[in-house]
């Protein structure tokens, strides 16, 4: 008797134990491609990186992470697919440069700026990374969108779903002349 209880305390301990090896188990395998991204010094505003498409140049591998170019209206089209998965705090990279692409100054990403940590509210950074998707022209395309900017300032001048519509208008005029 004393045998069998013993049997179920333990398998009361392995149970959940077994279940979360399993969940850890699933998560493993799923990281993300780090990502480089060089931003032009001094930018402020919104980056779209828009992904899938296929008329774009091949991408760039720097140092083993994709590699991002930001260009002065903000809007990046790569051939690179989605970059699904679980992340860390190595994952992105973002950096001002120079015309030459030279590294001037490391900016921090902040994945959920909240009020609790007023130091990143007036700090200049990359804040708020969304992946979206968008139909245009009955075709799906999935893009990554975040901020340069402070967060304090983040709150004030950017509406959301302006800054998408923008960026979709964009990409509609880039899709119309590449197509023809």
């Amino acid at each position: 008797m004393v045998e069998k209880i013993k049997i179920r305390k333990l398998n009361l301990y392995l149970f959940p134990l077994f279940i979360i090896c399993i969940f850890i188990s699933c998560l493993g395998g799923n990281e993300i491609q780090p990502e480089l991204h060089l931003i032009p010094n001094n930018y402020i505003g919104p980056v779209c990186i828009i992904y899938n498409i296929n008329f774009m140049q091949n991408d760039n591998y720097k140092e083993g992470k994709r590699l991002f170019v930001v260009p002065d209206d903000g809007l990046i089209l790569t051939k690179f697919g989605t970059n699904t998965g679980i992340f860390s705090d190595s994952s992105y990279q973002f950096y001002y440069v120079d015309k030459n692409n030279h590294l001037i100054k490391k900016l921090p990403f902040v994945f959920n700026p909240t009020a609790e940590r007023p130091d990143t509210l007036a700090q200049v950074g990359v804040y708020d990374l969304q992946n979206i998707g968008t139909t245009i022209n009955d075709k799906n395309y999935d893009f990554l969108l975040y901020y340069v900017d402070s967060i304090k300032l983040i709150r004030e001048k950017y509406q959301f779903n302006h800054v998408v519509d923008e960026y979709s208008e964009k990409f509609k005029k880039i899709l119309a002349t590449s197509i023809q």
